[in-house]
């Protein structure tokens, strides 16, 4: 079993991937605690199964994220923002219950590799034809950013631009094999794209 650590925990309605940019409003005072008390720089992402963000007691999913705090800004009314960016994954052993902020002990998810290089291609050409068949719509997805090579980034940097249900990106989080994160994301997006020409009546 991979060696646990503590780390403070930030629910949220929405997952983070690795790899991706994320601006946190921070505001409520047990989560301003727990940025002045972390001794790194980091803290885990998770996304809330039932309950709310804000007052506490929210249910939430054993497997996130870990953010790094790349930014911060102050604010005169007390506020805080954070700009983080997902790093790794981890999963949750145990809860702690020695601070007013959410923190457990938790290992960090090794990623089942092999080569997919081929495969990455595929997806990264799917993702490409689902951006332009929203496009038609009226919608968007994030197609400037460059897509990494490496299979396994690719896989988080796709993701993290479909416009998915959380559930649904919370699966490919949790997904160990990268093979199987991209297969998921081929079948996702020729489903999305045949969809969607049917909504705008496509024919191409």
């Amino acid at each position: 079993m991979p060696e646990s650590f503590p780390l403070p925990i930030f629910p949220l309605h929405r997952v983070l991937m690795p790899g991706e940019s994320l601006v946190l409003q921070v505001f409520e005072p047990r989560y301003l605690t727990m940025v002045a008390e972390l001794a790194g720089q980091e803290f885990g992402v998770v996304l809330i199964r039932s309950g709310s963000e804000v007052g506490g007691g929210a249910d939430y999913f054993d497997v996130g994220t870990v953010a790094q705090i790349r930014d911060r800004r102050d604010t005169p009314d007390g506020r805080l923002f954070l700009a983080v960016a997902g790093d790794r994954r981890f999963r949750i052993v145990r809860h702690l219950d020695r601070h007013p902020y959410p923190e457990a002990m938790v290992s960090e998810i090794t990623t089942t590799e092999s080569n997919a290089s081929e495969l990455r291609n595929e997806v990264v050409a799917l993702f490409r034809r689902y951006a332009a068949t929203l496009s038609e719509g009226g919608f968007t997805a994030d197609v400037m950013a460059e897509i990494p090579i490496e299979p396994e980034a690719a896989s988080y940097a796709v993701a993290s631009r479909m416009r998915l249900a959380a559930p649904e990106l919370q699966e490919l989080l949790e997904t160990d094999s990268t093979v199987q994160r991209l297969e998921r994301q081929k079948m996702i997006l020729a489903k999305e794209i045949d969809l969607l020409r049917n909504i705008w009546g496509s024919n191409e």
